[in-house]
């Protein structure tokens, strides 16, 4: 008698070979194995990533749970040393800016390449490597170490394809995605509610600004006893966590949020053929905007999260006001790639 093994369901008529799984099983090669879904930074370490929790309510209410499957999202852009690669022949790189830039051709899978050394920001308002030792963060983590100025950025179908096709470690081609909507919902409200905020009342590196969107406790760096009520070094997943955390740029002209800046750069030699719209300019890379997998976005700005509004973004934020881009598919953002599971 053949026994079927007890993680398959059925399997093939007088063989041991699956044919169907249970529940928290995936078939590979006529075998069962087990599904791994990540639940702390040390399930994500493997793979180079940051733990991104699941969290229960929203806004005031938001908590981190615990002990609950979340997802895995890479530390650094598409195209960029430590992130997923875009070196494929579906995926054509072109020189962002300067002498020798290139247009993506329409209905192409371009990515414009900072390349270390051409800027995908703006050159006035990004954070150069010889600057990043200015970035504040919590005395429990380490430094941040990836800079704002040069950031590789995708259209929407180069993104796809990069993460779609990415592998590392015990991961697999197809187990990487763009991050959908729960995810991105899990890093707004995170990082506007319960993250530190930029406190206008303490000296900055970018001066003091009377005004901050995130609603998290004020960030000090040393907290007086009595005090843990108002502020916070405490980090999860972005705002002063240096190279511990996501390292997402911000992209603001000014104030800070313990993260590198890159505000945007418009002009039709700034990642020509992506489309970004804004007072008259038609044309930019937007390395502070994050592609999400239903051609949506989000952005981060001056210690806050903001996410699609009607085909336009607020990629940039200042004491009083949000300043909005029209995008589409071509436009130039950040490619991050999220795991939400693999089988070892």
């Amino acid at each position: 008698t053949v026994t079927c093994p007890s993680t398959c369901k059925t399997c093939t008529t007088g063989t041991t070979e699956c044919a169907s799984c249970n529940d928290g099983y995936k078939l590979v090669d006529k075998t069962c194995k087990e599904i791994k879904r990540p639940k702390n930074q040390s399930d994500c370490d493997q793979f180079g990533a940051i733990f991104i929790p699941a969290i229960s309510g929203s806004e005031t209410s938001t908590k981190i749970l615990a002990d609950t499957p979340g997802v895995c999202m890479t530390k650094k852009n598409a195209g960029d040393p430590g992130g997923p690669t875009t070196a494929y022949s579906a995926i054509t790189t072109l020189q962002a800016s300067g002498n020798g830039y290139g247009t993506c051709p329409a209905d192409t899978a371009c990515c414009w390449s900072g390349a270390e050394t051409t800027y995908t920001a703006h050159n006035d308002y990004c954070t150069p490597m010889a600057k990043i030792g200015s970035i504040y963060y919590g005395p429990t983590y380490s430094a941040a170490n990836y800079r704002g100025c040069t950031r590789t950025v995708c259209n929407f179908s180069a993104a796809e394809y990069a993460c779609t096709h990415y592998k590392t470690e015990k991961s697999k081609e197809g187990d990487w995605s763009l991050p959908d909507a729960t995810t991105v919902n899990a890093i707004k409200n995170i990082v506007n509610y319960l993250e530190p905020c930029p406190d206008p009342d303490a000296v900055t590196e970018d001066g003091d600004y009377a005004k901050y969107t995130c609603k998290g406790k004020k960030y000090r760096k040393n907290i007086a006893a009595g005090q843990e009520s108002k502020y916070s070094n405490i980090s999860y997943i972005q705002n002063y966590k240096g190279s511990n955390g996501l390292q997402l740029c911000h992209g603001s002209q000014n104030g800070s949020s313990g993260a590198p800046r890159c505000h945007v750069k418009f002009g039709n030699e700034y990642c020509a053929g992506a489309k970004f719209s804004k007072d008259g300019a038609t044309t930019g890379c937007a390395p502070a905007v994050v592609w999400m997998n239903d051609a949506k976005c989000f952005a981060y700005a001056r210690g806050h999260i903001n996410t699609t509004n009607n085909n336009s973004i607020a990629h940039n934020e200042s004491a009083t006001s949000f300043y909005y881009a029209s995008y589409d598919k071509t436009s130039a953002f950040s490619t991050r790639c999220i795991l939400k599971s693999w089988v070892e």
